[in-house]
């Protein structure tokens, strides 16, 4: 759960309960051992005018372990390789966007980033967000700006 981001699906004056996160494993999440820390996102500024979003990363880690009874060496999971996104976005400094990815780099702390898919469904990255406020120039292309991401959790993806 560290440093992902979820929908408050129920709230109480003592209690969130996260859409999408299960915590009734109690190997992983013994009964009254756990407290976190929430931080509740009052407001979201679109970025528009996106030319290109990519995903790297993220792909599952093995270690190879050679047990001396068995001839064959086996791979257990070690979790997931880094994962960034990277986007290009139209250069225009007039949108709040320009100024809020600024912002958000500048201040070097984990950030949140949502994506909006035309289907409805919507992703929830965290990370530290940079920002080169630079357009490239390319002859008989649209000027473009580049941010991204640089996830310090999974994301969390909703239908809608």
């Amino acid at each position: 759960m560290t440093n992902r981001v979820f929908r408050a699906k129920a709230v109480t004056s003592t209690s969130v309960t996260l859409e999408g996160m299960d915590t009734s494993e109690v190997n992983l999440f013994p009964t009254g051992l756990g407290a976190g820390t929430l931080r509740k996102i009052t407001t979201w500024v679109p970025i528009q005018q996106v030319l290109t979003a990519e995903i790297s990363g993220g792909d599952p880690k093995y270690v190879s372990v050679s047990l001396l009874d068995n001839e064959n060496d086996i791979n257990l999971p070690d979790g997931y390789n880094a994962q960034s996104l990277a986007m290009t976005i139209a250069d225009d400094p007039s949108l709040p966007h320009h100024s809020a990815l600024k912002k958000t780099a500048d201040s070097r702390k984990i950030a949140a980033v949502r994506a909006d898919l035309p289907s409805g469904s919507k992703i929830l990255y965290s990370g530290y967000v940079s920002f080169d406020e630079t357009p490239t120039m390319t002859k008989g292309q649209v000027m473009a700006v580049r941010a991204g991401c640089a996830m310090q959790g999974r994301p969390v993806r909703y239908a809608s």
